[in-house]
C-alpha cells in the first residue's frame, strides 16, 4: 500500500464492524413501558397530517393509513404540516403525524433514528408519531401500525403506546481523528 493509499483510509481505521457485506436482516423490536395510568385512545376526530413537501412514497403511506381508518369508520382527515406565517401550533391536537413533520414531536423522535429505524409513540399533547429514519422506514412504519392496531375497529391504542423498531447495522460506531 503506498503512503496516499494509507493517508487517505487512516481516517476510517478506527470504524467498528460486525461482518463485512451486506447490512443484516436482524432487527431489535424493543417496547418501553412506563408507570403512569394508561388509558384507551379513541382515533375518531384524528387528522392524519404528513410533510408539506414530501415524496411520494409519504405521500402514499399517509393516504393509506387515512384510507383504512375511513374504511373502519373512523372520522377522520388528512392534510399535511403547512402553517400559516404568524399562526402558532396548538400545544395539543388529534394529529397522526407521519414522518417528519415540522411538530415538535416528530421532530424529537426523528433526530434518535437511523435509517432503518422506526418508532410509533403516543404523546400527551394527543399526537401520534409514525416516524422512521428514511422514506422506506416511514413506510414500514406505517404498515406495522395498520397490521398491528388497525385490524379492526376497536379503541385499543393505550396512552402508553411506544413502539420502536431498531435495525441492526454492520457499522455500530466509526470515529475519525
Amino acid at each position: 500500500m503506498s503512503r496516499l493509499e494509507s493517508f487517505f483510509l487512516l481516517p476510517f481505521s478506527s470504524c467498528n464492524t460486525n461482518n463485512v457485506g451486506e447490512p443484516s436482516s436482524k432487527t431489535e423490536e424493543t417496547s418501553d413501558e412506563t408507570s403512569t395510568a394508561s388509558f384507551n385512545v379513541s382515533l375518531d376526530g384524528y387528522t392524519v397530517i404528513r410533510p408539506e413537501k414530501t415524496s411520494s412514497v409519504l405521500l402514499n403511506s399517509a393516504t393509506s393509513l387515512f384510507t383504512r381508518l375511513k374504511e373502519l369508520g373512523y372520522s377522520t382527515d388528512i392534510g399535511d404540516d403547512w402553517i400559516k406565517a404568524g399562526s402558532q401550533l396548538p400545544a395539543s391536537a388529534k394529529e397522526i403525524l407521519v414522518g417528519q413533520t415540522n411538530r415538535e414531536e416528530s421532530s424529537s423522535v426523528y433526530t434518535s433514528l437511523a435509517q432503518n429505524d422506526y418508532v410509533i409513540e403516543y404523546f400527551e399533547s394527543g399526537r401520534i408519531v409514525i416516524c422512521g429514519g428514511s422514506n422506506s422506514a416511514t413506510k414500514t412504519a406505517v404498515e406495522h401500525f395498520i397490521s398491528t392496531y388497525l385490524d379492526t375497529k376497536k379503541d385499543i391504542l393505550s396512552t402508553e403506546l411506544h413502539f420502536r423498531h431498531t435495525d441492526k447495522y454492520e457499522i455500530e460506531n466509526c470515529t475519525v481523528n
